[in-house]
């Protein structure tokens, strides 16, 4: 009997176990999908190989500095709702 296969190419193979290695190392979803998108909108070829070059350390430690502007910045977004509400009620 034939049995119907997937194609999947060596680019989603690449993605998949540079998800995995990062998963490994430490890195949370939302620091990966970062990541991903960063690489992505810069033109690097997002795999293992590329993470072998890179400090895993220093890539932690930038995460943590964005993730916390992007948190100060999404609590000055709720603060000025709020204040914005009080003054349309």
């Amino acid at each position: 009997m034939l049995q119907l296969i997937p194609i999947t190419s060596s680019e989603e193979e690449e993605e998949v176990s540079a998800y995995d290695y990062l998963k490994k190392e430490g890195f949370d979803e939302e620091d990966i999908k970062i990541i991903k998108e960063h690489f992505d909108k810069e033109g690097i070829r997002y795999c293992i190989k590329t993470f072998k070059g890179i400090s895993l350390q220093e890539m932690k430690e930038d995460l943590k500095i964005y993730r916390g502007k992007s948190g100060q910045c999404k609590g000055l977004f709720v603060k000025i709702k709020n204040s914005i509400s009080k003054i349309c009620r």
